[in-house]
């Protein structure tokens, strides 16, 4: 490596560009204050006023906050109180009942009574070689969680 890579850049020279700020320098004009602005200025001014216990009082200035903000909008501040919601507790099983249809309910009891009294020519040892002989049917009734999921229908 070169010793000049070692070190920082070369400094540009501005001179020129100092030279054309300096000659575009604006000179302003005082201020001129009135009495009424006065009082104005010297009551923002002034600090807050101190108590005996040497605690500084907040102005009136301080209690606005900072920016127009309220005290604690950014880091919490004080909690307002939510207003006291009562629940209203129907009946669990008026959702359920609600859900039935009586068309369909008729037409199940119909079937089961059928099912019931016909079981005999349907429930026999041919059904129970078919299921047991179904490879799918029977990975299906060794599975935990399909049995979970089919007694939940019963």
């Amino acid at each position: 490596m070169k010793s000049d890579d070692e070190g920082p850049p070369p400094l540009d020279d501005m001179t020129e560009y100092v030279s054309k700020l300096s000659a575009n320098k604006v000179n302003y004009k005082p201020i001129e204050v009135k009495a009424d602005q006065e009082a104005a200025i010297e009551e923002i001014s002034t600090p807050a006023v101190v108590n005996e216990n040497r605690t500084a009082l907040p102005s009136k200035q301080a209690s606005t906050g900072y920016g127009g903000m309220k005290k604690g909008f950014l880091f919490g501040g004080s909690v307002k109180t939510k207003p006291k919601i009562t629940e209203l507790k129907g009946n669990p099983n008026a959702k359920r009942d609600s859900l039935k249809l009586k068309e369909v309910q008729a037409k199940m009891s119909e079937a089961n009574e059928f099912l019931a009294n016909n079981s005999d020519e349907w429930m026999n040892d041919n059904l129970l070689s078919s299921v047991a002989s179904d490879d799918k049917i029977a990975s299906k009734l060794n599975n935990p969680q399909f049995m979970a999921a089919f007694a939940e229908f019963q």
